[in-house]
């Protein structure tokens, strides 16, 4: 069981839409005037497995926040949490890269590698026609690598444009 409360009206749009891949029973609460005030209950699955792939994929797109489910009951008064998870509000799309680099624990630790972010292309763009130096493959639909004889690959999210560095030990 986890819950997920409104962020915002466009958060609970986006939670349905992720729910909508599921196939997990939910009941939504709300105090019928104010829309920040729904909460979503999911608490069973239908199909097996399915309730913890939900889950996991608002862990991966939502703030985790401690919260009483209107379904536990309140042994402790001062009690602000039940133990299940509930999320509230989209992460960021804004990711610090900074907090992919791995440094050695000593300095003659030669194991670590570095992210770091590159300027974007536009959008659908084909990297290749923006480096003409590097050798690449496309790794998937959405993300393409190049390389080149150094110790660093650059992957492309060909959707949005955005390039990140990864830096290897050399």
């Amino acid at each position: 069981m986890f819950t997920i409360l409104a962020g915002s009206p466009l958060d609970m749009l986006d939670a349905m839409f992720i729910l909508s891949h599921y196939q997990v029973k939910f009941q939504a609460f709300s105090d019928a005037e104010n829309p920040l005030s729904t909460e979503i209950v999911v608490d069973e699955e239908i199909r097996e497995g399915d309730l913890n792939l939900a889950e996991m994929a608002f862990q991966m797109n939502y703030r985790q926040v401690g919260y009483i489910c209107p379904f536990c009951v309140r042994e402790d008064p001062e009690a602000k949490t039940c133990g299940h998870l509930t999320f509230k509000g989209r992460l960021s799309d804004d990711i610090d890269l900074g907090m992919f680099s791995f440094l050695p624990e000593e300095k003659n630790d030669p194991v670590y590698f570095k992210a770091e972010a590159l300027e974007s292309i536009p959008p659908k763009a084909n990297p290749m026609h923006h480096d003409l130096f590097s050798m690449g493959v496309r790794i998937n639909d959405r993300v393409f690598a190049t390389h080149t004889d150094r110790n660093f690959v650059d992957l492309t999210d060909m959707m949005c444009g955005t390039r990140v560095r990864i830096t290897f030990p050399g």
